[in-house]
């Protein structure tokens, strides 16, 4: 069995409430839920610290909606949260930056999952410029001959010493993983490199836990600052993501 889980921490610090803004005419969070909805996952749980998610989330009757307020340091610590509530053996964390997520990627996940029992994390990535990769707001990733990530930073990495047509590999906020694994990275303390990055999933390297880096070819708007915003409702107009 598959389990998409959503956390939610409404105080977000660089865009503060922004489960909450709306998309055209839908909130983020209701957005992220709607594309997740169409994968092959067996269900979808929100958890969330906000009574004001939680109330949101009440509409949707399709999905589970858990309030608790038990301070946690990221996303997977808080979807790990849900773990006594489930026996699903395959878990993804899709966070609430992502209202444009497609189901065929979270499938992507869920497949390379069920035919791997290997401790390990999968997650995506796609492909972008050098004008993209400049803001820290994107975090970028090296990955050894088998896709393996190396590091994950919000510099630009890798540092280019020739003149050449640069490229960079973004990560799309998405994590797999096997039951067993989740529990374990939450039973971890945050590491060193963690903290300064902010990047959940470097403690994960930071503990020999290795990172599956799985490749997607569309580029997708995530949503971490009122910039994001803009482009987004400008991609509304453009595309009908429920057509």
């Amino acid at each position: 069995m598959s389990l998409i889980v959503i956390p939610v921490r409404l105080g977000s610090k660089r865009l503060y409430g922004k489960a909450l803004i709306k998309i055209g005419d839908k909130e983020l969070i209701l957005r992220v839920v709607d594309q997740c909805i169409k994968s092959i996952a067996d269900r979808i749980v929100v958890i969330t610290d906000s009574e004001e998610v939680f109330n949101v989330c009440k509409k949707l009757d399709i999905t589970d909606n858990i309030l608790d307020k038990t301070p946690v340091v990221c996303g997977s610590d808080r979807a790990a949260r849900v773990l006594d509530k489930y026996d699903d053996n395959i878990i993804l964390n899709v966070q609430c930056d992502e209202p444009f997520i497609s189901p065929e990627l979270l499938n992507l996940l869920i497949e390379d999952l069920r035919r791997d029992n290997s401790n390990y994390i999968n997650t995506p990535f796609v492909e972008i410029d050098e004008l993209e990769a400049k803001d820290p707001n994107i975090v970028k990733v090296v990955m050894d001959k088998q896709n393996f990530a190396l590091y994950f930073s919000r510099a630009l990495i890798p540092y280019y010493v020739d003149t050449v047509k640069k490229l960079y590999n973004k990560h799309i906020g998405v994590y797999g993983f096997h039951r067993d694994t989740l529990m374990a990275f939450s039973s971890m303390q945050r590491g060193y490199i963690e903290d300064k990055e902010h990047l959940e999933q470097l403690r994960a390297l930071e503990n020999n836990i290795p990172i599956k880096m799985l490749q997607w070819y569309n580029n997708i708007i995530s949503i971490n600052t009122l910039a994001d915003v803009k482009k987004a409702e400008k991609y509304l107009k453009e595309v009908d993501i429920n057509g």
